[in-house]
């Protein structure tokens, strides 16, 4: 059993959005329809859109994180996946960093 997670970007600005995306495997066979939910820390400085969803046919769940507008310090927000597998709590976790000097230099 194993599962990899990626996001793109890593750093964005207030208000800008990252992508996330979840695969999950047994023995190299892709898991459709493992539900998926995803929490964000702390939950004031962004969201998460969908927070929950389902693995698709190709065992890949994607969610879009966007920072709020009102960020105004430089802020690494947790960004955590949960879903049971096997009857087993599983969770992995990656770091969104949120730049507001990001927007002033483009």
């Amino acid at each position: 059993m194993g599962w990899s997670m990626i996001r793109d970007p890593r750093t964005i600005p207030p208000g800008g959005k990252s992508t996330f995306t979840l695969e999950v495997e047994d023995s190299g066979k892709k898991l459709s329809d493992i539900e998926i939910t995803f929490e964000v820390d702390p939950k004031d400085a962004s969201s998460m859109d969908p927070e929950k969803l389902k693995t698709d046919v190709a065992g890949c769940a994607k969610a879009t994180f966007t920072a709020s507008q009102s960020v105004n310090k430089d802020l690494d927000v947790l960004v955590r996946a949960k879903w049971k597998m096997a009857g087993q709590d599983k969770e992995c976790a990656m770091i969104v960093e949120v730049r507001p000097n990001l927007a002033k230099t483009k």
